[in-house]
């Protein structure tokens, strides 16, 4: 059954937006969801995205496709690949500064 038709999802009438949205950083959540067929993904905040298409698909329902593009500045690095945090090395000094 397509995630249109489905009542549970959206409903079938009144105002209701659907998103379709291509991602290049967001990370899947399946594993840890109560909907296990659903394929979830977990997108950073901040993420910038352009409207590729919009279609008016009657009844109340609009459907946006957004594609993520590149941001003009980086708020945080992809998810795995963050550094150890200057608070933590703070810390770690301060330990070991306080022992001698």
């Amino acid at each position: 059954m397509s995630v249109v038709q489905s009542e549970q999802f959206c409903g079938k009438n009144g105002p209701r937006t659907l998103f379709s949205i291509e991602c290049l950083n967001g990370k899947s959540i399946t594993q840890h969801s109560y909907y296990k067929t659903e394929n979830e993904i977990l997108l950073l905040p901040a993420i910038y995205f352009e409207v590729h298409s919009q279609y008016d698909a009657g009844n109340g329902l609009h459907m946006i496709q957004l594609r993520e593009i590149t941001p003009p500045g980086i708020f945080l690095p992809p998810a795995g690949k963050i550094p150890p945090s200057q608070s933590d090395n703070q810390s770690t000094t301060l330990k070991q500064s306080s022992d001698n």
